[in-house]
């Protein structure tokens, strides 16, 4: 039985957040491929902080990744402990299951080294 304490919960209070966050002046435009990344790239990565690659992975990959997730999130892996759920929502992910459970994540944290599928995110070249 999972107990309260057991679940990993976001110790964020509501509160505002600068509108300015969120306005975008235009689409970013993508680089097709990791393949095609240049030093230009690289540069406006640092400068803006973000790099959109297109086709970065095959949809097999990203299926695969999605798949492992959904495990982490479901406790298949016992040892996983980096799921942080919505603040107070315990009772709910205790009664939870698949796609339920999932819309209570708030985020994932520490997993590599838990799948093999996600490790490979970060050691594809």
């Amino acid at each position: 039985m999972i107990k309260d304490t057991d679940i990993l919960q976001d110790t964020y209070e509501p509160g505002e957040y600068d509108p300015a966050l969120y306005k975008h002046a235009r689409i970013a435009k993508c680089v097709d491929g990791f393949e095609n990344v240049s030093d230009e790239h690289i540069a406006q990565f640092h400068a803006q902080g973000f790099l959109p690659i297109q086709s970065a992975y095959s949809s097999a990959q990203i299926n695969d990744g999605m798949a492992a997730v959904k495990e982490l999130i479901a406790g298949q892996n016992r040892e996983f402990q980096g799921v942080q759920f919505e603040r107070g929502r315990a009772k709910q992910v205790k009664q939870s299951a698949g796609h339920a459970r999932e819309l209570l994540v708030r985020k994932l944290t520490r997993f590599v080294g838990f799948d093999p599928r996600l490790d490979a995110f970060g050691e594809d070249p």
